[in-house]
């Protein structure tokens, strides 16, 4: 337990030291589906191209394919 836990804070401040770098693309690789779609949900990319590289990435992974399908629904409404 105290190691998972120990992961996920070192996953977290890694996250947080890629997020803090304005002009650095998030490497959507090395983050989880998880805070990828966070990322995606609450718009928190830095261009219309990173935002792809998070879509195609939770595609690839075939994660979160129903919410992913939502959103753009959403979207295409407005």
């Amino acid at each position: 337990m105290k190691q998972r836990l120990a992961m996920e804070e070192g996953a977290e401040a890694q996250w947080r030291k890629t997020m803090n770098k304005q002009n650095q693309e998030v490497n959507v690789k090395n983050l989880c589906s998880r805070k990828l779609w966070e990322l995606l949900k609450n718009a928190e990319w830095q261009d219309k191209s990173e935002r792809f590289a998070i879509e195609r990435e939770l595609s690839c992974r075939r994660h979160y394919i129903k919410e992913l399908e939502q959103l753009t629904a959403r979207e295409t409404m407005h």
